[in-house]
């Protein structure tokens, strides 16, 4: 298993590497051009290239919220079908100007291009986040892919991580599980989105709703990999690494370094 560490925006601090990942790769890429917020075909076919390079399982750290897309990307490797679980404020399935992948489109990318992701739990976006999102699918006379199912910021504040335990009953794959920080409130992290109103608590209770059921050697929701991204960028005002989301990022991986 090879952890993987995407700077882009040289945010982090380079004691991470050795920090709760251990000796983890950084992938360099505070160089690469037509990759903030949408990945261009230059971009797409030199990340493509890099990715090939490593190990599909693991968990990566993603950078900021702007390159959640190489999620979508890092997916393309995998060899069995898979549940996507989706943790964030936002949908992630509009679609991007002339359908380019983006951090606002790449569920939708995957979901059409990945023949692989056979099921897609949502998590975490507020009601009317899932209004505009069903609103622009009528429009275009679609609707969300078979095995779709959404759980709103609303229903997890009410019910906790047992709408996630409800919703992860439901999953027949092994699990690609991404997260974006934006989940949650600005007094725990920041990020350069705006965010949801989900405690740090509340995120990890749920995610252990889901780490209970790798452990169950009858079902098959292990675990394949684990993408985290939210860092606020350091010329967005942010301060080093380990102050702003270390300590965000060590508590949601540690739950499946194991």
């Amino acid at each position: 298993m090879e952890h993987l560490i995407f700077d882009v925006t040289g945010s982090y601090d380079a004691n991470v590497m050795k920090g709760f990942l251990g000796e983890a790769t950084r992938i360099d890429l505070t160089d690469a051009e037509g990759v903030n917020l949408y990945c261009d075909d230059a971009a797409r076919e030199r990340l493509a290239g890099v990715i090939a390079e490593h190990e599909r399982s693991g968990i990566r750290l993603l950078d900021s919220g702007n390159t959640h897309y190489l999620s979508a990307l890092l997916a393309e490797g995998t060899s069995e079908d898979f549940a996507l679980v989706l943790f964030d404020h936002h949908t992630d399935c509009k679609a991007a100007m002339f359908d380019m992948l983006s951090c606002g489109s790449w569920v939708r990318n995957l979901q059409k291009e990945n023949p692989r992701c056979k099921q897609t739990i949502l998590i975490g976006p507020p009601e009317s986040a899932f209004r505009e999102l069903e609103a622009f699918l009528a429009e275009r006379e679609e609707a969300l892919p078979e095995g779709t199912v959404c759980i709103t910021e609303e229903d997890l504040l009410e019910r906790g991580a047992e709408a996630v335990a409800e919703a992860a009953a439901q999953i027949r794959y092994p699990i690609y599980l991404s997260v974006d920080k934006d989940i949650l409130t600005t007094d725990t992290v920041r990020t350069n989105w705006d965010q949801g109103k989900i405690s740090l608590s509340l995120l990890l209770e749920c995610l252990r709703a889901l780490e209970c059921g790798f452990r169950d050697k009858t079902f098959p929701r292990r675990l394949l990999a684990l993408d985290i991204c939210g860092l606020l960028p350091v010329r967005e005002g942010a301060g080093p690494y380990e102050e702003e989301g270390y300590e965000t990022d060590r508590s949601i991986a540690e739950l499946f370094l194991h």
